[in-house]
């Protein structure tokens, strides 16, 4: 794939960007190649994407609306990672739970991460956390 004149950070004069597989591979004022996917960027910029380690869910509240709302509003904002924040209904404390949001997590067009609270709500007891990011949780959010 290869986008061209684009406007690059630290570049003065717009720039071509080849990109082979999820690699930048060449940036030149002016790359020639028969790769079908060109793109052109007509002077836009071209950034990396947006990584928020803080978001939320809709009203608070998991369901697959909500999930994919989530996925679609990172991706109109340039966000291609996000964690969510485990403060949600109902509250993700079991591993099934867990196996069962990141195989919805895994189908959709945004990285986004599950990050599982330090304790239960019922006793405010600690998580068994060994199991949780053995599960697929990514980071432990703890109230501070």
């Amino acid at each position: 794939m290869i986008f061209k004149q684009v406007q690059l950070c630290g570049y003065d004069k717009l720039q071509d960007v080849q990109v082979k597989g999820d690699k930048i591979a060449l940036i030149a004022p002016s790359i020639k190649s028969d790769d079908k996917e060109v793109i052109d960027g007509d002077g836009r910029w071209l950034l990396p994407g947006i990584i928020d380690l803080n978001v939320r869910l809709k009203n608070d509240t998991l369901s697959q609306n909500h999930i994919q709302l989530l996925a679609n509003d990172a991706s109109r904002g340039g966000v291609t990672t996000a964690l969510i924040m485990p403060d949600f209904t109902p509250r993700l404390d079991n591993e099934t739970l867990l196996e069962l949001l990141n195989a919805k997590l895994a189908s959709l067009h945004v990285n986004l991460f599950l990050a599982a609270p330090l304790t239960t709500e019922s006793n405010n007891t600690l998580n068994n956390l060994a199991t949780l990011i053995k599960n697929g949780a990514m980071a432990i959010q703890g109230d501070s």
